[in-house]
């Protein structure tokens, strides 16, 4: 056990996702394949569950590489300017990976730069959640998550423990419902903060652009609950969409494919889930310039 001198608590952002969907498939899973047969079946569940693991992480490992990568105009900086530069955007983002679910993590504690690092930390796993969440549904899976800030102690091998998990884990499970990353209230709390600091160095002035991008990327759901703004303007700003105006479509697709088939097996809870989803996707068609009425169509279509 650690000794008290080594307990470092502090505080973090915390993004917690799960698949949805996975344990369903899973639990076909009761035995041996004894026959071709059932060896077939077992290599498709597994395919479909574990198979898709390594493409999530990479996803989002993808996002924050990009997060992190340097333009030409930064390296022809001079100095101190390009360093300052760098440091804006250095991030220490700790993450977890277990059965269907992922852990982001992001220590909160101001290194002297007017809360910079942690800024550009947490900008970056909420631009790579809005990205990851996206291609999870170009990939027919869908994801619900929660993100907040809350106190931690870090462990081994990036793993941290603390009522910071606790919070984001609630959200995800309490609150969250339909296929959506609901925003605690603490974080709001610490952006607004942020936002608001009282900038002294240019690096102030970082956190407080990044914190008010942060705001922005939040909308208040029907419910009232305050969610990831996935497919909102501030999202596409980051320079996503000459990749998501080729995979939106699969998207779009595939949530309305879902409503309709949940509609079709009389699941009215899934069912309404995706009708919640759906009408979301409505809302931010004008943003990415869809047509959402093809996709009404393609679906008459296939059931003449």
């Amino acid at each position: 056990m650690a000794q008290q001198d080594d307990i470092n608590l502090a505080y973090y952002f915390v993004f917690f996702a799960d698949v949805l969907g996975q344990r369903q498939r899973l639990r076909d899973l009761r035995e041996l394949p004894t026959s071709s047969q059932d060896e077939e079946k077992v290599i498709s569940i597994l395919r479909d569950t574990a198979g898709f693991l390594p493409h999530l992480r990479k996803w989002y490992q993808s996002y924050l590489d990009a997060w992190q990568s340097e333009s030409s105009l930064v390296v022809e900086l001079d100095e101190p300017v390009r360093t300052a530069m760098r440091e804006a955007r250095r991030i220490e983002v700790d993450y977890r990976y277990f059965s269907d679910c992922i852990v982001i993590a992001v220590c909160l504690l101001d290194d002297g730069h007017e809360n910079c690092r942690p800024m550009s930390g947490v900008t970056a796993a909420l631009v790579a959640a809005c990205g990851m969440h996206v291609l999870c549904l170009c990939a027919r899976k869908a994801i619900r998550g929660g993100v907040d800030v809350g106190l931690a102690i870090p462990l081994e091998d990036g793993e941290i423990y603390g009522p910071a998990v606790v919070r984001a884990v609630h959200l995800e499970s309490e609150f969250a419902g339909y296929p959506r990353i609901v925003v605690g209230n603490e974080l709001k709390h610490y952006l607004h903060v942020v936002a608001n600091q009282k900038a002294n160095t240019p690096f102030g002035q970082v956190a407080r652009k990044l914190a008010i991008s942060c705001e922005r990327m939040f909308f208040t759901d029907c419910d009232g609950r305050t969610a990831l703004d996935f497919l909102g303007s501030e999202f596409k700003e980051y320079g996503v969409r000459p990749i998501l105006d080729e995979l939106l479509p699969k998207a779009y697709g595939f949530v309305r494919s879902e409503q309709e088939r949940w509609r079709s097996a009389g699941n009215t809870k899934l069912a309404s889930r995706y009708d919640s989803l759906w009408s979301y996707f409505e809302s931010r068609a004008d943003v990415w310039g869809i047509d959402v009425q093809q996709f009404e169509d393609a679906l008459d279509s296939s059931s003449d």
